[in-house]
């Protein structure tokens, strides 16, 4: 990224303020799960300053793009509790390389299509944006991502190639071709500023896309067998456990069919028995001191009603890796 990044600053100083340091993307740099593609920074961002001595990456000492990105399930809720108390001036350089371990944890990358730093939210030309295309293409080919999420109509048209109006094309995937290589695209709604009017169908739109991926089929037999012989469970909202056994069937898939709301869903515990291993974990595959708490009450309910004899080892979370692949349990908490 180092001569993608010498590239933006020059750029810089053609398009954006000179007072101001360019913005870069940040993440998961390797293989992620999704690129979340928007406009371009401005002063907001406490990075921008000549005098920051931290990570230069977009959305920093700014809240509402944290509470969007904890609503769709891609950042922890209880990090995006701290973010939002506190002021421009609290994100100190440490906090801010927490926060972007976090995005790295979810697998995440976020950039922006332009990155020329502006002291205000002015409107951008397309003149300017397509000088910052072809660095961006080569940016997605190095990430390389299983999704790119290209937020507002003007960023779309650009990248794609193609006029776009989201609201006409909500949840359709287009091929955008980089290197000879195909990824998935969808053109998203903007979250904030004045897209804050859509943020209930960008929300809705964005979690329909990446629950996408946990319907992926895959001819990987040892996959297979993990969703064919595991055990799935959810703890409903008045309490009861319910269970699905021989199924392929998502957690999301199953629990949508029990008449539970995507939003419900967000906040129950879920898991699932295999291998003498139960795995507790809500959200996006999040586990926290209050859910290892649950967790041990809960698995000695699991093993009396599912008759279980041997012993189990309990976990919480999960290490999100890449769609097709077996996921590796995060906390390991007790045996029972």
């Amino acid at each position: 990224m180092d001569n993608l990044n010498k590239i933006y600053d020059s750029l810089q100083l053609k398009y954006g303020d000179k007072s101001l340091n360019a913005i870069y993307g940040g993440g998961c740099t390797n293989n992620a799960k999704v690129c979340l593609v928007f406009m371009n920074p401005t002063a907001r961002n406490i990075a921008s300053a000549k005098n920051w001595q931290g990570i230069r990456a977009q959305w920093l000492g700014v809240k509402p793009i944290w509470q969007f990105l904890c609503d769709v399930g891609l950042f922890c809720a209880e990090l995006n509790a701290e973010i939002q108390t506190k002021k421009p001036a609290d994100w100190t350089p440490e906090f801010c390389k927490k926060v972007y371990a976090e995005v790295k944890r979810n697998n995440v990358y976020i950039t922006n299509l332009a990155k020329c730093t502006q002291l205000d939210a002015r409107h951008l030309l397309d003149s300017v944006y397509l000088e910052y295309l072809e660095p961006l293409k080569q940016e997605i080919a190095m990430v390389n991502p299983d999704k790119v999420l290209l937020f507002g109509n003007q960023v779309s048209s650009i990248v794609l190639n193609q006029k776009i109006t989201v609201s006409t094309c909500r949840k359709q995937q287009f091929n955008l071709l980089i290197n000879k290589k195909s990824y998935n695209a969808y053109a998203v709604f903007y979250p904030v500023g004045n897209g804050r009017f859509n943020i209930g169908k960008c929300i809705e739109d964005v979690k329909y896309i990446l629950n996408e991926q946990y319907k992926t089929k895959t001819t990987d037999t040892q996959i297979l067998n993990f969703h064919k012989n595991r055990i799935a469970f959810i703890k409903l909202s008045n309490n009861k456990i319910v269970y699905l056994k021989n199924s392929e069937k998502s957690h999301l898939e199953w629990a949508t069919e029990l008449g539970v709301s995507e939003l419900e869903f967000e906040g129950l515990v879920r898991g699932y028995y295999y291998n003498n291993k139960m795995v507790f974990y809500r959200g996006n595959f999040e586990t926290d001191a209050v859910l290892e708490n649950q967790a041990k009450i809960l698995a000695k309910q699991i093993k009396l009603e599912l008759g279980l004899t041997e012993p189990a080892e309990v976990w919480c979370g999960h290490i999100v890796g890449k769609v097709g692949s077996l996921w590796q349990p995060k906390t390991f908490i007790e045996t029972i």
